[in-house]
């Protein structure tokens, strides 16, 4: 797992943005990479189930959204 943290830091440079930090647990069943704007983090299953981040923003309301290349595809 420790190339999926390099792997979107590249991904976020390659976009203009990079990494204000760059963490992960001692195991690395879980790491972040903070572009300020972003924060990413990537679990290995069984920490994500645990931790269960999702669950936090659950009484958040829901905002539909597509991605760019997405809705333009759909209107082709």
């Amino acid at each position: 797992m420790n190339a999926a943290i390099g792997d979107a830091v590249e991904l976020g440079e390659s976009l203009g943005y990079s990494a204000a930090r760059t963490n992960k647990d001692d195991r690395s069943t879980w790491l972040l990479a903070d572009f300020v704007d972003v924060v990413v983090h990537l679990f290995e299953p069984n920490t994500r189930a645990y931790y269960d981040i999702e669950m936090l923003w659950g009484d958040a309301p829901r905002v539909e959204w597509q991605r760019a290349e997405d809705s333009a595809s759909a209107k082709n």
